[in-house]
């Protein structure tokens, strides 16, 4: 049993505002990095992935004519190219 006179010992953390960034720092990162192992910031990854593989060259061209950036002439050649 303790006395009155010899308190239970206690830490005391006299953190500075440089312990204190470089803290929040540390624990930043391993939460971006437990984001990016459980796959929250590969979702966004492979959503741009696959896009890029759904899209046959027809449809790729059947885009840039509905844009705007060929002309028929030059849809028509390419289309015929592709076929």
């Amino acid at each position: 049993m303790r006395g009155r006179d010899n308190p239970a010992p206690t830490i005391q953390m006299n953190l500075g505002i440089t312990e204190l960034v470089f803290i929040c720092g540390i624990v930043a990162l391993l939460l971006m990095f437990t984001a990016m192992v459980s796959g929250v910031g590969l979702r966004f990854l492979r959503k741009h992935d696959t896009a890029i593989e759904k899209h046959d060259p027809l449809e790729t061209l059947r885009m840039r004519y509905a844009r705007g950036e060929i002309t028929l002439e030059q849809y028509e050649k390419m289309k015929r190219d592709l076929q």
